[in-house]
């Protein structure tokens, strides 16, 4: 009996879905999938995407995870402008040399036109970050390292004080103290 009813209760709520208004999808954001993709390939985030459709950003959330072609659209847009920074910051890591058009008045009044190259020395902060997110999955340029210890077998370590948690730790990590160093 309760199966019957909840089943009753879906196909109603099926019915009401049908009727009533039209989504904004087909109204404000699927005409407009083409400024989309270009908004997203000019580096607007999600929110003003939104906020240039009309839609609420959380509509415009679900309207992603529900319509594959506005998911594509942004993804595409998205893409081109990754590609453009990711060579840009290589650019930037490494050097590079640029061709300068310059001018030069003369001391009889004429004006000279010439060209010059200008070395663009690399940037050691754009190195840095380049490398740090290029080797992500290796940790070799990391901030940080991860270090997990365990005990005897790959088990958990048993510790019951924290002077001897300081020393499992050293051990582990392969730090010596000074006295055993000043002795050797």
């Amino acid at each position: 009996m309760a199966k019957v009813k909840n089943q009753e209760k879906q196909q109603k709520q099926k019915r009401k879905s049908s009727a009533g208004r039209r989504s904004k999808y087909f109204t404000h954001v699927e005409p407009k999938l083409i400024a989309i993709e270009g908004w997203a390939r000019d580096g607007l985030i999600d929110r003003q995407i939104a906020h240039n459709c009309g839609v609420a950003y959380s509509t415009f959330r679900t309207y992603i995870n529900k319509h594959p072609e506005l998911a594509a659209a942004m993804a595409k847009g998205k893409e081109v402008a990754d590609y453009e920074v990711e060579s840009a910051l290589f650019k930037r890591a490494t050097g590079y040399t640029v061709r300068l058009e310059k001018a030069k008045v003369l001391s009889d009044g004429t004006v000279v036109e010439y060209e010059e190259d200008m070395h663009v020395p690399p940037d050691t902060t754009a190195a840095i970050f380049w490398l740090i997110n290029r080797t992500r999955d290796t940790g070799k340029w990391m901030d940080t390292r991860r270090v997990e210890h365990s005990g005897p077998g790959g088990g958990p370590m048993e510790i019951s004080s924290w002077a001897e948690l300081v020393l499992a730790v050293e051990n582990d990590s392969g730090e010596s103290d000074d006295s055993e160093a000043a002795g050797s």
